[in-house]
């Protein structure tokens, strides 16, 4: 028996990084439990914010989305909500959204323009986040 601590794995390093992210920008989230009796392919993290719904599928370097994930996703989208696959590569694309979407907030808030650099960021990081929910 090994008494070093073992590494994380690089999936909960992922988890635990999207978490900090959503704190960080105030969204309430939750991790779903998976088992047994949990529905099949509900993403890893949900979260809410001033009426906006947020799922996160957070995979490993190299992982991929099954079918029942990408599915859920989709339907996500389908229902006018975020829906995001962030794995490590990914991760600044997330933060630098969550970053661009509270700047996007205040600046309505205020009732002015949303700056175009963040606007045009926004997009390009949901690009970014949405690859595999793309036909």
């Amino acid at each position: 028996m090994s008494l070093m601590p073992k590494k994380k794995p690089l999936e909960n390093a992922a988890k635990t990084d999207v978490r900090k992210l959503l704190d960080k920008h105030n969204w309430r989230h939750w991790a779903n439990a998976a088992g047994p009796f949990s529905v099949h392919g509900i993403p890893d993290r949900m979260a809410v914010r001033d009426g906006m719904f947020m799922a996160i599928e957070v995979k490993r370097a190299g992982g991929a989305v099954t079918s029942l994930q990408r599915k859920f996703l989709q339907d996500v989208q389908a229902a006018g909500h975020f829906a995001f696959v962030v794995d490590p590569a990914r991760m600044q694309a997330f933060a630098n959204f969550l970053e661009s979407l509270d700047i996007s907030i205040e600046a309505q808030q205020k009732h002015q323009e949303v700056p175009p650099e963040h606007g045009s960021r926004m997009l390009n990081c949901v690009l970014i986040l949405t690859k595999e929910l793309r036909s």
